[in-house]
């Protein structure tokens, strides 16, 4: 305006409809518009601490889509002249710089995920509205909680077989001594074979059987006897 206009001084030799003009490109015409520095100030507040929890995927849905929602009540849609902009922030604050969390892994699959919705989704990209981002990030919430609860399932489903296929474990009647569980399969010392007073087996299934003491039950330990040397020719003890 200065530029086509050089006539001095310009405050005397300016129309009033000039004046005006040249204060439009001055001055920015939202400068002062309340709308636009409410969001500004929500996407700052917001995105402090936003981040995408697979454990509490309804707290997001409460902060980020319902936020969302609400702030719309209050603020209405951005100006036109700003609306590109502010939707882009609105969109990216799970990953915008401001963002502690927005290197994790949750944050940036979501954020992708968010990403391609808006690009697929025909109203969005028809009339791309704070309503219609809200709409979409709760649509993308409940397909990740139906994700998870699909993936439970699975897990706790498998948990089971792999528990069902483990070999279970004897226990151990001595946990300091690793004879326990063999020893443990012998009868205990008082039940003695009624022939040859040896522990571990019964009279019907002693191979000591042949020996001259056998019925009198005092052949003496199974470690100082002497086997019939007839036993293998008679096909062993019986």
């Amino acid at each position: 305006m200065a530029e086509g206009n050089k006539s001095r001084p310009w405050h005397q030799s300016w129309t009033l409809d000039l004046i005006i003009e040249a204060m439009r490109e001055i001055y920015d015409p939202h400068r002062f518009d309340e709308s636009v520095e409410k969001w500004r100030a929500w996407i700052r507040e917001i995105r402090k601490n936003l981040r995408v929890d697979y454990n509490d995927l309804e707290g997001l849905r409460t902060t980020y889509a319902e936020g969302l929602a609400a702030a719309l009540v209050d603020f209405q849609e951005p100006p036109a002249e700003y609306h590109k902009d502010i939707m882009n922030d609105l969109r990216r604050v799970l990953t915008a710089s401001g963002n502690p969390h927005k290197n994790t892994q949750p944050n940036q699959l979501f954020q992708a995920d968010l990403d391609k919705d808006c690009l697929v989704d025909e109203l969005f990209k028809r009339t791309p509205t704070v309503d219609a981002l809200a709409r979409l990030v709760s649509a993308r919430i409940t397909l990740w909680q139906k994700d998870k609860a699909f993936n439970d399932k699975r897990y706790e489903a498998s948990s089971r077989d792999d528990a069902s296929e483990a070999p279970s474990k004897k226990p151990r009647h001595d946990e300091n001594s690793r004879k326990a569980p063999i020893l443990a399969a012998f009868p205990p010392p008082d039940d003695r074979c009624n022939g040859c007073g040896h522990p571990g087996h019964i009279r019907r299934n002693c191979r000591y059987s042949k020996f001259p003491d056998y019925k009198k039950g005092s052949v003496g330990r199974v470690g100082d006897l002497q086997e019939d040397p007839s036993a293998d020719a008679e096909g062993g003890y019986s």
